[in-house]
Parts: structure tokens; sequence; C-alpha cells
């Protein structure tokens, strides 16, 4: 990698983690709108059970796959050009009440930059073992 492209990848990282730690927040409180204010107009989630949601979450959706917190790790963040990037990480999920644990996820996203500001366009969630 040249210092030029390394420095870009940086920049993404830079503009892109208050956002994604903005949706992170968002879920944890239930928080619909502050959430959805981060995805693109087209966003589609693959969620860790397999299922394909097409749209933007609802607060519905929010209490019945509820966190009750989250540590993020291992980001990444490569530019695919100018107003685009894969973000790789990996999300350590507590889980609230009777379902109390952790479990990691694997994640994949895609990122476009839209109106001058990053919005995830799509979510991949996997559960690690």
């Amino acid at each position: 990698m040249n210092p030029a492209q390394n420095s870009a990848e940086t920049d993404v990282s830079d503009e892109i983690l208050p956002r994604l730690v903005r949706l992170w927040d968002a879920w944890r409180n239930k928080e619909a709108d502050t959430h959805n204010d981060v995805l693109a107009h087209d966003y589609r989630a693959v969620h860790p059970d397999g299922t394909l949601h097409i749209g933007k979450p609802t607060l519905q959706t929010m209490t019945a796959e509820p966190i009750a917190g989250y540590e993020l790790a291992c980001l990444s963040a490569t530019s695919l050009g100018a107003d685009s990037a894969l973000v790789t990480y990996v999300a350590k999920i507590d889980l609230p009440g009777g379902n109390s644990g952790q479990v990691q996820l694997a994640v994949g996203e895609v990122w476009m930059k839209q109106q001058g500001q990053w919005m995830c366009r799509y979510y991949q969630g996997t559960l690690m073992k």
C-alpha cells in the first residue's frame, strides 16, 4: 500500500467512525430516527440469522433485537473510490435481560457518500463462534 492510499483510508475511517458509533448507540437506545439518519435511502441488511431486510429498520425491529451494550474492534475502512468504502469490524454485543451474555459478529458494510455525508448502504453481520 502506498502512503497516499494509506492516508486516504485513514481519512475515510476518521469520517465514518463517528457515524458508525452513532448507528450503534441509536440501536442500543432504540432511537430509530437517529439510527436511520445515517442509512442510505436504499439500505439493505443481512442479519446474523440470515434474514434479508430491505429498507430502514423500524422501532419494532430494534425492540425485537435489543442490545444492552457493544464494543467495536478491528475496524478497517478501505476506500473503493471517491464516494464509497468497505468497512469491516468485529462487534461484541452485550445481550439484555433473559438473553444475557455476549455475542460477537464479524461485520461488513458498504458506505457511500451521498450529498457530502457518509451513509451506510449495506450491512451484513455474521455470528462468530
